[in-house]
């Protein structure tokens, strides 16, 4: 059916209304959002990785790339899974699971991040951000935690057995294991 000159008058007041309405607003509004979710991801990533191989990267500090980039492998398959996928190189760990490693460093800020989205004041900059940022980064680091390498008193980061040369008073040496 053919509309009739005064709904097509309705019709176009109606339409320059919303488009004076929206005149002020953002175009790209989800641009925004979508850098959040891109920053978020990146950092849970980054924690997650570093939550489970951080402490065995020190043990090939100083080495050449490559062989460092043979260490992080072993290090997130092996801590996770007891599997080394690169054999014959001194990076080779064994599965750990403890359930004390899910209290660490990145679950203290997701939780405190999900604390401060929380708050009921009203005004503070990036509440929501703050709030999905929190819950992620609290279950990434409660969940990589459980195969962080503990370091049972030991002053090392390293987790793997090693040989230690220490030097007594009296100028001999001598060779342990840890």
């Amino acid at each position: 059916m053919a509309k009739t000159k005064a709904q097509r008058a309705a019709a176009a007041r109606k339409a320059a209304r919303t488009r004076a309405k929206n005149k002020g607003k953002k175009k790209n509004n989800n641009k925004g959002k979508s850098m959040w979710k891109k920053i978020t991801t990146a950092a849970v990533t980054v924690a997650g990785l570093d939550n489970i191989a951080g402490h065995d990267m020190a043990d090939s500090s100083g080495a050449p790339l490559a062989d460092r980039a043979k260490n992080f492998i072993n290090a997130i398959i092996g801590r996770t899974t007891g599997f080394n996928p690169i054999p014959n190189t001194p990076y080779n760990y064994n599965q750990q699971i403890s359930v004390e490693g899910m209290f660490n460093k990145y679950t203290g800020i997701g939780f405190f991040s999900w604390l401060y989205g929380q708050l009921p004041i009203k005004g503070l900059p990036y509440k929501p951000q703050a709030k999905s940022f929190g819950k992620k980064m609290g279950v990434i680091g409660a969940i990589t935690g459980i195969f962080k390498p503990q370091s049972h008193g030991s002053h090392s980061h390293n987790s793997h057995n090693r040989t230690v040369i220490q030097t007594h008073n009296n100028g001999g040496q001598v060779i342990t294991t840890q």
